[in-house]
């Protein structure tokens, strides 16, 4: 029935913008409504139903969609590959949400000149962003990405703006600043200097070394909303990660660390409250309680820019060595 009444609801947009809108456009922005959850956006006025012109978000120039602004809105899920299809796009902000993957396909908006992907939930990003040669913006802050993943970016020749605060990357392998062709030598100063990606057989000698450098990495950060401390589907994949590991090594404990945000309501005491909720979800999946540990703080948020880091919950692993 929901298929239906999405395909429904597909050729009524469809009609209703043909002379506004390139078809392959509206079809492109009906599916990424889908795919990200649209039904449950902070604003989708008149998506689906009015011009496209008059969609939330969108702009139109020379009847093609030029530009898609979604800063905080709620988007869930995966960008999906008809975005592709958008190949007049110039502008795709798609700030503090959450998002957990890009599509090879993004590799297809030759005239993309700014990507603003910040405070979503992103740790892989495809090779395909190298061939976006027209960049000029390009700010991932905030997203759990880790280890060596700017190797990939080098070939985005005009950047001017190049954002990555925040986050647990790697200096490139191997690469020296005077090689990468944009000019952004200042960013080397933040970067780690990682320990070396263990090979194949490292891995299979040493496994829990490796899921300790997952671990410390990446933080295995969760997200929560404004003033909500309900686990997603999203957190819950995150979560089962992190109980897949501690199975696996029993030796390794765990430091719950929740952050509430200085803007919510009673931030204190939500933090708290997230922190609990992650210390149950590893309690009911059978990880003893001696191997938890926590702590909630509070933290002021500069901005949207931090809003969605501040109200998070990381882990952080322990030997049993180290203190609790």
């Amino acid at each position: 029935m929901r298929l239906i009444l999405l395909l429904f609801c597909l050729v009524m947009a469809v009609s209703a913008v043909q002379a506004q809108v390139v078809e392959q456009d509206s079809l492109a922005l009906v599916a990424f409504y889908a795919s990200t959850d649209g039904a449950n956006w902070q604003n989708s006025t008149n998506w689906l139903t009015g011009p496209v012109s008059t969609w939330h978000g969108v702009t139109i120039a020379d009847d093609r969609v030029s530009a898609l602004r979604f800063d905080d809105n709620g988007l869930r899920g995966v960008v999906p590959g008809a975005i592709g299809q958008l190949d007049d796009l110039t502008v795709l902000q798609l700030p503090n949400n959450a998002l957990l993957e890009l599509p090879a396909a993004i590799g297809q908006l030759s005239h993309l000149r700014e990507l603003d992907l910040r405070g979503n939930h992103l740790r892989t990003l495809p090779d395909e962003l190298n061939t976006l040669t027209a960049l000029r913006t390009l700010v991932l802050d905030n997203n759990p990405l880790h280890g060596d993943r700017l190797s990939s970016l080098a070939g985005l020749t005009d950047l001017r703006r190049f954002s990555i605060t925040r986050m647990y990357l790697c200096k490139p392998a191997g690469a020296r600043i005077d090689q990468w062709p944009f000019a952004f030598g200042w960013l080397w100063d933040d970067l780690n200097v990682c320990e070396p990606t263990l090979s194949e057989q490292e891995l299979q000698a040493e496994p829990c070394r490796g899921s300790a450098l997952h671990f410390a990495s990446n933080r295995q950060r969760i997200y929560f909303r404004r003033n909500v401390t309900t686990l997603t589907y999203e957190n819950e994949l995150i979560l089962a990660e992190n109980v897949a590991m501690l199975n696996a090594c029993p030796d390794m404990d765990m430091r719950i660390e929740g952050i509430g945000a200085h803007h919510e309501r009673n931030p204190l005491r939500l933090a708290e409250q997230r922190v609990e909720i992650v210390k149950q979800f590893y309690l009911d999946r059978g990880i003893a309680p001696d191997r938890l540990s926590t702590h909630a703080r509070t933290r002021r948020a500069c901005g949207k820019k931090f809003a969605p880091i501040s109200r998070s919950v990381g882990t952080l692993p322990l030997s049993r060595a180290s203190e609790k």
